[in-house]
């Protein structure tokens, strides 16, 4: 088994353990990225934090965030072999997936690595630094991974990089389900 093969193989399994959670995550963090005060939001805070299942939940969180960044440089490292972007819609919608994933992916990974770097460091600053001798940092941690502050279009970003876990985890589970998967990776 080469190098390639190795990454493509931890790159599938984990994305599958984890497409589910970070899929959650990532759609709540879209609807948080627009601070409101409505019901919708709690509940969607509740869910980004902790599944709403507590401290299990918590760590099923932190986990899910610690193997997206494992996934986002794995993938670009699968990728940086064809270095390709688009998405063929006359080949099926297998091919559709497959190409989505990739193109979402590619287009994607700097927001998302942030989100999920950001998203490990506020709980690394919160556990490590519970006097706040470090508020700049805390604050940025804050602010980069909520785009607190930020202007409306970088929200719009911040949006789109979240749901792009939805987009990753779905297409992720479709590629690689079912036999014909191989019929979608071209030669």
């Amino acid at each position: 088994m080469n190098v390639r093969e190795s990454v493509l193989i931890t790159h599938r399994w984990l994305g599958l353990t984890s497409s589910i959670v970070l899929s959650i995550v990532g759609v709540t963090g879209a609807v948080m990225t627009w601070r409101t005060h409505s019901f919708v939001h709690r509940v969607s805070s509740r869910l980004h934090d902790s599944l709403a299942m507590g401290p299990l939940g918590w760590w099923i969180v932190m986990i899910a965030t610690g193997l997206a960044v494992i996934l986002q440089l794995g993938g670009v490292w699968l990728w940086w072999q064809r270095k390709t972007i688009g998405v063929h819609t006359r080949q099926g919608w297998r091919r559709i997936a497959f190409d989505l994933h990739h193109s979402v992916g590619v287009l994607g990974v700097v927001i998302m690595l942030t989100l999920a770097v950001t998203g490990i460091g506020r709980v690394v600053m919160r556990e490590l630094d519970p006097s706040r001798r470090h508020p700049f940092l805390r604050s940025a941690m804050i602010r980069l991974h909520s785009a607190d502050g930020f202007p409306a279009p970088i929200k719009v970003l911040y949006t789109l990089g979240s749901a792009g876990f939805l987009v990753q985890g779905a297409t992720g589970i479709v590629m690689w389900s079912k036999p014909s998967r191989r019929k979608c990776i071209p030669p």
